[in-house]
C-alpha cells in the first residue's frame, strides 16, 4: 500500500498496490498497522455504504463534534465523488481542500478526528465506504459546514 500525506496535516492518502497475473489481483484496502507506524488511531467502530441514484448529489462537510469526534477511513467504491475536506481543528475552519475518489483508482482517504468530509457525486450509481472510529450515539452532534468558498462541479441534485 502506497500512502501520501495531503495538505491537511495526518490526512492521507492510501493507494492499493495492485500487482496483477492472469487471475487479476489481490490488494490490501486498509491495515491497521499502516496508520499505527504512523501514530494515527485505525479504530473502526462502524461501517457505512452510500449508493447514489443521480450525479450531483451533496453531501455537505461535516464531522462529529466533541466529545464523539473520530477518525474516518472513505473509499469510493463505485463510480466517482468529488472531495471536499476542511479542517475544523484550531482557531476556525481552515480552506477547503478539493480531491476526486475514484473507483477506477483503488484510493483512499484516511481523515484524523477533526477534519470535515463532504462530497459530490460526480456520475449516477456512486458508492461510497466508510469506516468510523466511533459509534453514532443519539446524543451525538455532528459539525456542519455550509461554505460560500466551496464550489461543486456539477449542479446539485436532491
Amino acid at each position: 500500500m502506497k500512502i501520501d500525506e495531503l495538505p491537511i496535516p495526518g490526512a492521507l492518502r492510501l493507494e492499493a498496490q495492485t500487482p496483477a497475473d492472469r487471475r487479476g489481483f489481490f490488494t490490501r484496502g486498509w491495515g491497521r498497522w499502516h496508520l499505527e507506524n504512523r501514530g494515527l488511531e485505525p479504530v473502526v467502530a462502524r461501517t457505512e455504504v452510500l449508493i447514489h441514484a443521480s450525479a450531483g448529489a451533496v453531501r455537505q462537510p461535516r464531522c462529529l463534534g466533541s466529545p464523539w469526534e473520530e477518525a474516518l477511513f472513505v473509499r469510493c467504491t463505485q463510480g466517482r465523488i468529488h472531495v471536499v475536506l476542511v479542517d475544523l481543528r484550531g482557531a476556525g475552519p481552515g480552506p477547503p481542500l478539493c480531491l476526486e475518489l475514484a473507483a477506477t483508482e483503488r484510493q483512499a482517504i484516511y481523515l484524523p478526528a477533526g477534519i470535515a468530509f463532504g462530497y459530490q457525486t460526480l456520475e449516477a450509481q456512486a458508492e461510497v465506504f466508510l469506516q468510523h472510529g466511533e459509534i453514532m450515539t443519539e446524543d451525538a452532534t455532528d459539525r456542519c459546514l455550509e461554505s460560500d468558498e466551496i464550489v461543486w462541479p456539477l449542479p446539485i441534485t436532491h
